[in-house]
Order: structure tokens, then sequence, then C-alpha cells
């Protein structure tokens, strides 16, 4: 047993806390995790991956999506230019021009991908060609559900509904006016002078943000007997379609305000608002534009939340850490904004700039530019005259090799982190040919240091220059006198 009080890090993982104070945040807190994240499969905070460029285009590409049905890619360019590709190792063909000049998103109602830019809303023939259809609504954004498209516009209060099961059906016929499943109409919010921002789903309900920061709930849809719209907030305000998101039984939204969540409520049908971002959300409100983005990236448990122009996200890892039930952040830059992401089966793809590039984790670089990782813990003031720190210990897996540095108090100390080489190889034959593959074995960092001075204050920072490491043990013991 230690004879001297132990300071646990615990691999923070409780990630970055902003809410408070340095010297009053827990031992398993941060104040700054950049460059960091916490791996899906273990949990242990780890430097982020490196990105590897895939093509570039002669103009910024502005969106991405993957049609899983067809098992194509499609992209668009800041010139307003749709294109499509079996993959994003080229830079494929261009089917056609959007209608609109906003952000597009995107919908596949069966094997038709449909896009919808801010002007009348398009969809890819079976040719493969991009075209406007006919007597289609003018769509901002769209989304699929209960067998029918469902359309809105930024500046209407309107949901529009396709006809149940043809996505190219949106006029009304008057000669069949009690046919349920001719196209629908809906107005949100009646006599509420505001229009429509954002739908989302959230189980059986659709969600609907306004611009004044009301939010309502649809249950249903017009053609059903309990079909209802009712209010749900009167301060969930949501910048944008793209800066909101569903995952299970939340539905995620940033504005100004900050991040937060509607999840349903032990009441029959109704849900509540949640303070998600409650660590960052003094620091978050403050840096949100309209230009505020979220992204889902399943494979790695992580919500992307993109307060800006994309060069600096908050990643939220929404496993719940907290017993109230929220997740832990960390931060990121990158060299180059990022304009989408999506992932694809594991394989995350982003738009950086003028370049496609996937996450790498056997780099550390992105596009080239060495990434550099920091850890800032919590800072531990002297409740007498001071803190005399007893020793420290690091551990670390190393997955690249480099180096870094760990101040403890007034002590700063230069680390190495090396990686096994390739020496061990498995063989076997296959006829005459003989087959080698390496086995790269992960090494491991321990760095023990007795003793650290007289501090008046102690605060842990670790710095990765170069490589990239896994978190093991971050602590130290003191005394105060």
């Amino acid at each position: 047993m230690s004879e001297f009080p132990v300071r646990d890090t615990a691999g923070f993982c409780y990630g970055i806390n902003l809410s408070r104070s340095s010297d009053s945040i827990a031992d398993g807190e941060a104040v700054e995790l950049h460059n960091w994240e916490f791996e899906p499969e273990d949990g242990a905070l780890s430097t982020v991956p490196g990105l590897k460029p895939l093509f570039h285009a002669p103009e910024d590409i502005t969106s991405l999506y993957f049609d899983r049905v067809n098992n194509v890619f499609y992209y668009t360019t800041s010139d307003l230019n749709l294109f499509r590709a079996d993959n994003l190792n080229s830079s494929g063909d261009k089917i056609g021009t959007l209608s609109g000049k906003d952000k597009p998103t995107y919908a596949t109602f069966g094997a038709t991908l449909l896009v919808a830019s801010g002007g009348i809303l398009q969809y890819v023939s079976n040719k493969g060609k991009l075209f406007e259809i006919e007597g289609g609504p003018v769509a901002t954004s769209i989304c699929v559900s209960n067998g029918r498209v469902i359309a809105y516009h930024h500046g209407s209060p309107e949901v529009k509904y396709s006809a149940i099961g043809d996505c190219l059906v949106w006029g009304i016929d008057p000669e069949h006016l009690q046919d349920k499943s001719q196209p629908q109409y809906i107005g949100v919010g009646y006599k509420d002078p505001s229009n429509i921002v954002a739908v989302d789903f959230l189980s059986k309900v659709m969600l609907v943000y306004q611009q004044n920061g009301r939010a309502y709930k649809v249950i249903s849809s017009p053609d059903q007997d309990d079909f209802a719209v009712e209010p749900v907030s009167m301060t969930a305000y949501c910048s944008s379609q793209h800066a909101t998101c569903s995952i299970d039984d939340k539905s995620y939204y940033i504005g100004q305000d900050g991040f937060k969540s509607f999840r349903p409520t032990t009441a029959y049908g109704d849900i509540a608002p949640f303070d998600e971002g409650l660590a960052v959300n003094s620091v978050l409100s403050q840096q949100v534009t309209p230009n505020a983005r979220i992204w889902h990236i399943p494979s790695r448990q992580q919500l992307w939340i993109s307060p800006g122009d994309g060069t600096s996200i908050y990643l939220y890892h929404y496993l719940p850490r907290l017993q109230d039930g929220r997740g832990a952040f960390t931060t990121r830059s990158f060299f180059y904004p990022i304009h989408d992401v999506i992932d694809v089966a594991g394989t995350v793809y982003i738009a950086c700039g003028k370049t496609v590039a996937i996450l790498d984790s056997t780099l550390d670089t992105d596009c080239g530019t060495q990434i550099r990782a920091s850890i800032i813990g919590p800072d531990r003031l002297a409740s007498k005259h001071s803190i005399l720190v007893m020793n420290r210990l690091l551990v670390t897996d190393n997955r690249l090799p480099g180096y870094m540095s760990l101040k403890c108090g007034k002590k700063t100390r230069q680390i190495k982190c090396g990686t096994s080489d390739p020496t061990i190889y498995s063989l076997w034959s296959d006829d005459i040919v003989l087959h080698t593959e390496p086995i790269y074995r992960e090494s491991k960092t321990r760095d023990y240091k007795v003793g650290g001075g007289s501090n008046k204050e102690v605060q842990l920072v670790l710095t990765v220059e170069k490589g990239a490491v896994s978190l093991r043990n971050l602590s130290y013991e003191y005394l105060e006198v």
C-alpha cells in the first residue's frame, strides 16, 4: 500500500471539462485532450489516426454520400456539379448539376437516389444522370419514412410528403382527395411566425426544429388517424439540417446554446431536452456559427461536432461514461477544413478542401503534416505551503515510434516512444511458392521518475510531438507540506 496520496488520472476517462475552473475538475477529467480519442475497442485514450489522401479534385469537395443499395459513391464540388464513382480512389464521372446552391442532402428510396440542394428536388435516373422531378417540390432537405419521401424548404413552415411508394409523384390529384396514398403536406406550428430549420427522427416521432428555437414532434403521418403535431420545446436552437443527428434513443443537435439532445421520458410518447454538452457548452456555444455540423462515425462510436469552419472539431464519444448518461469529449484539428465525413463499413472518408482522404491508424500525419497531440490535466493548488511530488509514472502502448514530453509540476522530461521491429515472420507454403508476412508487436513505454521538487501547483502536461500512443497509466504520488 502506498505511503503517500496518489493522483491517478484513470486515463482521463471522463474527457475534457470546460464548465469549471482547472483546479476544481476531477482527476479523471482534463482541461485539454487535443488530437486524442477514446478507442472503441477498449476505451483507452489514444492519439488520433492520421489522414491518407485518396484523390484531389480541381474544386473544393462540398459533400460525400455512399449509396448502400447500389454500392456507389457520390460527391459534389463547389461549382455545384455532382459526380458518381465506384470508389473514391479516383474522381469518377460527372452526372449533372445541382438545381440549388445549398449543401445537398441525399436519400435513397428503393434503388433511386434523391438529391435536395435548395432548388427543385432531383433524382438520379436508371441511366445514371441527374434530373429534376417534374412537379417536384423546392427542397432544402429530404428523408425517407413510412414509404414516403419527406421534403422541406428552409423558407417555409410546410413539410411535404410524396405519394406512398413513389418518390417521383408530388402533385395532389383533386379527383382522388380521399386516397390516403396520395402526396400530403402539413404546416408545422399553427400561426407560429417561423420557418423550418431541420428535421430529425426520434424513435417513431419526427422532430421539427424552427428558426425561433421552437421544436415540434410530429406523431405518425398525415394519412393516419393518430396523426398529431405537438410542441416539445421553446429553446431548441438548431443551426441547420446538417447540425442534427439521431442515434438510438437520442436526437442530437447543435445551435447557439451549444450541444443538446432530446430523449424519451418515462411518460408514454413524451420526449424532453437534455444538456448533452454540459462539459463544453460554455465554450462551444461561443464558437457556433450557421455552418455548424454534426457527423456520425458509428465504427468509432463518435459524433464529430464542427462549430464553425471545420478545422477544429469536438469528438463526442457517445457511449455513457457519466452517471447521467453523458459521454466524453476530446478535440481534434485538421490542416484543411473538412466539408463532409462518411463512415462506410469502418472506413472513414473525409472531404477536406479539394481532397478526399481516409483515416489511417498507420499514420501520424494529416495529409503529410505532422499531428501533435497534447494533454493538460487538472491544476492542483497547494492547500498548505507546497506540494512535494514524490514520484510519477507514465505507461503507454506505442503504435508508431516517436517522442513526447511530460511536465509534472516544475519538472519536464523528454521521453522516446519506440515500437518493435517486424523481426518475427509467419511462414507457410502454397505448392512451390513460399509466402512471408511480418508480425508487428506493440511496444510499451514505462517511464517512472522519483522526485519532482516543491511546487505551488502541479499540473500534468503530456505532449506527443511525433508517433502514435495509447495512454495506459499517468499518475503521481505527492505530499502536502
